[in-house]
Formats: C-alpha cells, sequence, structure tokens
C-alpha cells in the first residue's frame, strides 16, 4: 500500500502469453525502458497495446508477451487515435529526435501535446517519462526533490532537457486548466539488461575501451535500474491521489562512477582507459565552439555554462521519497544489486 514499500517483482517472472483486452497503450515500447515496462504490465495480468512503427525487430519480442501491437507514429495523430480505441491508461516513453529546436517541436513537443489533447477529450490517464536532466546537477544544488526547479542553463543547452521541460509543462498546464489526468515519471541513470553498460551519464564515450568521466568519478551517482523503473510506472496505475503529481525515479546513492567502471572492467575483462576533462577544460572548450559559431552565424549556438558542465558530474543528492510514499516503491539500494543486475546482466548483449 502506499507509505509502504512493497517487494519488488521478479523481472524473471513468467508471463501468460495469452492476450487480454488492452487496457493500456504504451508509446515507445521498444525502446529500453518500453520494453521493461510492457513486460512489468504484462506480469500483472494487464492487457497492454504497443503503438510501433515496425512489426518487426524488438516489436516481436513485446508480441510474445502477449502485447497487441498496433503500426503506426506518434507524429502521426491518425494513428494515435486508432490506438487509443478502448484504452483507459497511456505511457508515453517515445521521444523525437533532431539536431535543432524545430525539430524537437516537431518531432516531440507538438506530439505530446497532440496526444494529451486526445487523453483529455477521452478521460485517458497520461503518464509521461521525463527524466533528471532537467535539473542542476552539480554541488551547489544541494538537495534535489520533485519541486527542484529545472535547470535554466539545462534547458538552454541541451535540447533534450528543453523538450523534457516544455512538455512536463504543457502537460501541467492542461491538468490545471483542463483537468488532465497526468503523472509525471523523471528516472535518474538508468542501467540493465538490454540498455548499454557505457552509459553517457557516467561520461564520454569516445569507444568502448575509452570514457572521460564527469567529475571525479568519486561521488555516488543516482543509478536506478530499469526493472524498478518499470516497477514504479506500473504502480502509478493503482496508486490513490496521484493525479498531477512528479515522481523522481531514482535508487539509493550506493555506488560511484569509479565503482560502475571497475565492475564494468572486471564483467567485461577488459580495460577502460580513463581520461578525465576537467570542468573548467570542458567550458572553454565549449567557450570556443561557441565563438566559432557566433563568427558563422550559426543560429544553433548555444551560449555555454560552467555550471551545467559541472551539473554532469551529478554530485547533487536526488530524492526518491516521494515515488516510495506514495507508489510504495522499493528500488535496488546496495552496490551488489546494482552490479549483478545493472552490469553483469547486459555487458554480454552489448559485446556479443
Amino acid at each position: 500500500m502506499p507509505g509502504h514499500a512493497a517487494p519488488r517483482p521478479d523481472p524473471t517472472a513468467p508471463i501468460n502469453p495469452t492476450p487480454s483486452r488492452p487496457r493500456v497503450l504504451v508509446l515507445g515500447g521498444t525502446g529500453f525502458m518500453g520494453q521493461a515496462l510492457v513486460r512489468r504490465l504484462r506480469q500483472g495480468g494487464l492487457g497492454v497495446r504497443a503503438l510501433v512503427r515496425r512489426t518487426s525487430g524488438p516489436a516481436r519480442a513485446l508480441a510474445s508477451q502477449g502485447a497487441e501491437l498496433v503500426q503506426g507514429d506518434i507524429t502521426d495523430t491518425r494513428s494515435v487515435e486508432a490506438a487509443l480505441e478502448g484504452i483507459d491508461h497511456v505511457y508515453h516513453l517515445a521521444r523525437g529526435s533532431g539536431s535543432t529546436w524545430a525539430d524537437c517541436l516537431r518531432l516531440d513537443v507538438e506530439p505530446t501535446r497532440s496526444l494529451a489533447e486526445l487523453c483529455c477529450a477521452r478521460r485517458i490517464a497520461l503518464y509521461y517519462t521525463s527524466s533528471i536532466a532537467i535539473y542542476d546537477g552539480g554541488r551547489a544544488a544541494g538537495v534535489i526533490t520533485e519541486t527542484t526547479l529545472p535547470s535554466g542553463a539545462a534547458m538552454r543547452i541541451s535540447l533534450y532537457a528543453r523538450a523534457k521541460v516544455a512538455s512536463e509543462q504543457l502537460l501541467a498546464q492542461m491538468h490545471r486548466e483542463r483537468g488532465l489526468a497526468v503523472v509525471v515519471f523523471r528516472p535518474g541513470i538508468v542501467i540493465g539488461a538490454g540498455g548499454s553498460p557505457f552509459h553517457p551519464g557516467l561520461g564520454a564515450w569516445p569507444s568502448s575501451a575509452l570514457c572521460h568521466p564527469w567529475g571525479n568519478g568519486r561521488n555516488r551517482l543516482p543509478f536506478v535500474l530499469v526493472d524498478d523503473c518499470a516497477d514504479a510506472m506500473a504502480r502509478a496505475l493503482s496508486a490513490p491521489g496521484i493525479n498531477g503529481q512528479s515522481f523522481n525515479l531514482v535508487g539509493e546513492p550506493c555506488l560511484s562512477g569509479n565503482e560502475y567502471l571497475d565492475a564494468l572492467e572486471r564483467v567485461a575483462g577488459t580495460r577502460i582507459r580513463r581520461v578525465r576533462l576537467p570542468t573548467w577544460w570542458l567550458f572553454a572548450r565549449s567557450a570556443a565552439k561557441w565563438a566559432l559559431q557566433t563568427l558563422a552565424g550559426s543560429p544553433e549556438r548555444r551560449m555555454p555554462s560552467y555550471r551545467y558542465i559541472d551539473g554532469l558530474s551529478c554530485r547533487a543528492f536526488y530524492r526518491p521519497d516521494l515515488a516510495k510514499q506514495r507508489l510504495g516503491w522499493a528500488p535496488a539500494s546496495d552496490a551488489a544489486t546494482l552490479i549483478k543486475r545493472g552490469i553483469v546482466k547486459p555487458v554480454p548483449q552489448a559485446l556479443a
């Protein structure tokens, strides 16, 4: 029950492949978190429909778990509208890609607005996946909760963070003004089976044998297992009184960047060269790039921020208390479990 952390479900538990009437639609179901969510929902006996661009490839795994596949795209309102037939809940994990803000508006923010309009008109509950990337993660930020304001520097520099904040803001406005039923999730550094162990949350990876860690590598990072994220999202379906709430989905800080890389080396049986690039050097490089773009008149130039670069180290303390209290969520809280399920499992897939 909410307020008491219930045991985590076994992510390897069998699934009854017999389809039931879909009540839940998942957008982005073939992605890393999407696949884990579909599996978790099916383990709970829920009928799931997934909107997919192609019914081949990763979509086959969803179908094998009893999910109903509907071909379409979140940017195509007609296909989304058709997929909503008979649905009570929608999980939006889809993400548009683009190199300009115009691309983000067209492929990410506006499709989210269109989906919200459809959900509002049909009184369908919407569950949106954002990210802790919207926050200032530097040491000066201190403790981060769901009431922490988005980082202005992150929104200026990162198109991804800017799109997430824009989508959150429009959903919050529709909740206030039109009664849209919406819940927002902000996952941390998500690791686990199906994902790459060479995670950009740790640093820049020019290759799998070379990492430029963010910060000094000694602070404990806001890791979270993908199966734990899926569990929190699934719990929201039955949690009372959470309409309009946002939840930070992070595990307990029990594993540093260096400890993660040490474990990754052991599991992969290889040496990962670590070359730390100081924050001042990264800022100077960004400033030089910005100056050249300014001289060239590039419309996509973004003034660099020392604080934003420092924030990549995630030295702030991210609190998951609200999800634990309101969802009865119990994410992994020890380094051994994170290493076993977040590194040992995905490494063979990544190196295959």
